[in-house]
């Protein structure tokens, strides 16, 4: 039955991707009906990426007006498609006799089924629930907003928010007519239609080998397939960017205009989808008025830029219109900051820096080998192949000799130099590897075919294609070890909760909200700006904006001044994340009664805001001799051990009192107290090294009535050479009867501890 419903959900959505990449091929096939592609793999790349781009615009288009219903979108896709009667009749035709001739030319080879193979692994990785960040913080948010209200807005609570939006659009219709793994499964869609373009290219202007190994080459990039597989914007830059470069190198060759304009049309793309895209048609359009002024064709440049001014100028006039700049948070100089702040736009590029590598020219030397040996210095989400820098000494060589290769190669440099001293974050480099991976092939075909030994075998289809399948090894591994490690898909809605909760400690809280309180809820999240998408309400808080975390950090130590800032953003949900900082909340009379704790998790605290105040009520104590005081036969009564704790009595190492436990490696206590589902219990301990560091687990394990293992909440917090107190906030899970609390180190950690509180927090209102 699992087995079944796997294959269920693995068909749809990726029915659903293929559905938009039909349509896409439809619209951008009649535009182009009058062309003549040069290979079938040249067609569908660069149709269904031109309808893809105008699927989005129209997206766009219908929701500026308020009209974005699954009735008016299912409308106009159905009516496109009608007017691309002539494509699928033409289609049918070309199709039948290869269909009659399934048993011959059709059939799949080992090759084929293989590699077919591959990539359908390759797939799983998409059908995973998103949790990278960017894609919950923005990505995903924005298009579920739009959805809910049926238009394009400007959410100034949004992360970025008025950054360029093509590819959202395609999230938007996904998320419209079915889910977030199908928007997901569009990045994957986009990965293979590079790969065909790198194919069609390297046929066209090298050789069918060079198409092979250059589309092995791009999809053997780990980080590709990474942002493949997930709900960034990144592969949808690389395929306009990609094309437009292409569609750009055979209007050259061609000497067709037609082909410029379509240059022009993917670089206004490109450009709609996020800023980057702006060196490409900056660049290129340079050239076309270069191109233009030599031979005399004033009609390149101007076609050229027309068509990316038409593509491109809808989200630079929306941010304009709505923020008065069209190019925030860049260009404040000149256009003012939009509604955000100088600081806002400080610490935007504060950020890029953190997160981006050193722009030191010995960062830019070093790049190459670090991309190959030494990805953990720059801190990239997955590797690069590292086929890139091996055969770099062969691709400059070879670059000289070659023209084909030399155009290629300053372009890749010019990239990278723009890259490099803008926002060197490593997954912006991206839009190069496609162009790298063409180049690199060549220049390995061109080396092998010089080598009498091996030159007549690569000439060969069958060691040319095990080449090719070779190439693909680094992301087939990749996927192996993340599909091993992230378990079986989630395909049903337990699961995908079960799994969000593993990876996403707020989840659980979030879950909450849309479940308990549901929307309209207004909630600011301190340091879980990631978890936006998941608010059926609103969830405001982020690095910078109007509800950036200084504003609220800064009042921490003041529980009126919070309660202020906090109502002031409109908030009557208050959420604490404390995996990555350790938040210390105010402790006086005015939080207790202000700030009603509803939900807690590991990690994660959830207030209301309440103006009329509360009475929190501790107790009672559930553990039995949290202390340790009490002793049998040497062993503290009421706790079960694990293996040889240490116990001291003497009073030489305890926090309190005369007993203390020392705890290393698995040598732990646990206690089980009875616990009521959907209560709050406050966990405390103090604890402290046995030497200068350690670290040390807040733990509760829980159970039901039978005794089996339902869940657990851990964090895990550094402790010094003395004695301080930790805390952790849990609500109990439901059909949960059971915590069993231990004391615990965490990994090698020698830890003492004493003093251990599990205690239910309840409020009611003054007075009542």
């Amino acid at each position: 039955m699992e087995t079944f419903r796997f294959l269920v959900f693995l068909v749809t959505h990726l029915s659903a991707g293929l559905a938009l990449g039909g349509v896409g091929y439809g619209l951008g096939r009649r535009l182009t009906y009058s062309w003549r592609y040069a290979s079938v793999w040249e067609e569908v790349s660069c149709s269904t990426a031109l309808g893809l781009g105008v699927i989005a615009l129209l997206v766009f288009g219908i929701g500026v007006v308020g009209w974005l219903y699954p009735w008016v979108l299912l409308g106009a896709l159905l009516l496109s498609q009608g007017l691309c009667y002539a494509v699928w009749r033409d289609l049918f035709k070309r199709l039948t006799p290869a269909l009659r001739g399934w048993s011959g030319r059709l059939r799949p080879g080992l090759g084929r089924l293989l590699a077919g193979g591959c990539l359908l692994f390759m797939s799983l990785l998409a059908l995973y629930p998103p949790t990278a960040y960017d894609a919950t913080a923005y990505h995903l948010t924005a298009p579920k907003l739009y959805v809910r209200d049926h238009a394009i807005g400007f959410f100034p609570h949004v992360r970025l928010n008025m950054l360029p939006q093509l590819n959202e659009m395609l999230f938007t219709l996904m998320l419209m007519f079915y889910d977030d793994i199908a928007a997901q499964v569009v990045e994957f869609l986009m990965l293979l239609l590079v790969a065909g373009t790198v194919y069609a290219w390297g046929r066209r202007v090298f050789s069918g080998r060079v198409g092979l190994w250059g589309a092995a080459l791009w999809l053997s990039n780990p980080l590709a397939l990474w942002l493949g597989s997930t709900a960034y914007i990144d592969i949808g830059l690389t395929l306009f960017t990609t094309l437009a470069v292409y569609a750009f190198c055979n209007g050259l060759s061609d000497k067709k205009a037609g082909w410029l304009t379509l240059a022009g049309v993917y670089s206004g793309f490109a450009a709609g989808t996020k800023y980057h895209g702006l060196f490409f048609l900056g660049l290129l359009g340079l050239a076309a008025l270069g191109v233009g002024f030599r031979e005399r064709r004033w009609a390149y440049p101007g076609l050229f830029g027309l068509a990316a001014l038409s593509t491109a100028a809808p989200w630079y006039l929306r941010n304009f219109l709505w923020t008065g700049n069209p190019f925030l948070p860049l260009g404040t100089r000149v256009f003012g900051y939009g509604g955000l702040s100088p600081e806002d736009v400080q610490i935007i590029f504060r950020l890029w820096d953190l997160i981006g590598i050193e722009k030191t020219p010995a960062s830019l030397l070093l790049l190459p080998w670090r991309l190959a040996f030494q990805p953990s210095r720059l801190r990239m989400e997955a590797p690069v192949s590292p086929v890139y820098s091996l055969w770099l000494p062969i691709l400059v060589v070879q670059s000289l000799r070659d023209a084909r290769l030399r155009w290629l190669s300053g372009l890749i440099l010019a990239y990278t130099f723009f890259w490099f001293f803008t926002a060197p974050l490593i997954r912006f480099l991206v839009p190069a590897l496609p162009l790298l991976s063409l180049a690199t092939a060549a220049a390995l075909e061109r080396c092998l075919l010089g080598l009498p030994a091996i030159g007549p075998w690569i000439r060969g289809p069958v060691v040319s294609g095990l080449l090719g399948l070779t190439l693909l090894a680094p992301a087939e591994l990749y996927a192996v070890r993340r599909v091993w490690r992230q378990g079986p898909v989630p395909t049903s809605r337990e699961e995908r909760e079960a799994y969000l909760s593993r990876h996403l400690p707020a989840y659980p809280a979030y879950k909450f909200l849309n479940e308990r309180i549901g929307p309209p809820y207004t909630v600011y999240a301190l340091y879980a700006e990631q978890m936006a998408y998941f608010a059926d309400g609103t969830s405001i808080g982020g690095e910078f904006g109007p509800g950036r975390y200084g504003l609220i950090a800064n009042r921490l130590h003041d529980s009126r001044a919070l309660y202020r800032a906090l109502k002031g953003l409109g908030a009557d949900y208050f959420l604490v994340s404390r995996q990555v900082v350790r938040v210390q909340l105010p402790d006086d009379a005015f939080f207790h009664s202000h700030f009603r704790l509803v939900y807690a998790r590991a990690w994660t605290l959830l207030f209301r805001l309440s103006e009329a105040p509360w009475v929190r009520r501790v107790g009672p104590e559930r553990l039995h001799n949290g202390d340790f005081e009490s002793l049998e036969a040497g062993w503290p009564s009421g706790w079960t051990r694990i293996g040889t704790p240490r116990v001291d009595a003497s009073g030489q190492y305890s926090h309190s009192g005369r007993v203390a436990v020392q705890v290393r490696g698995q040598n732990v206590l646990f206690q089980a107290v009875p616990v009521q589902p959907g209560q709050i219990y406050w966990l405390r301990l103090h604890a402290r090294a046995s030497g200068t560091q350690a670290a040390a687990r807040l733990q509760v394990n829980w159970s039901d009535v039978r005794g089996q293992f339902l869940g657990t909440d851990i964090e895990v917090v550094r402790v010094g050479p003395t004695w301080q107190k930790y805390e952790m906030a849990v609500t109990v899970p439901e059909h949960a009867a059971a915590a069993v609390i231990y004391a615990s180190p965490h990994e090698d950690g020698i830890v003492w501890l004493d003093d251990f509180s599990f205690v239910e927090v309840k409020y009611k209102p003054l007075g009542g």
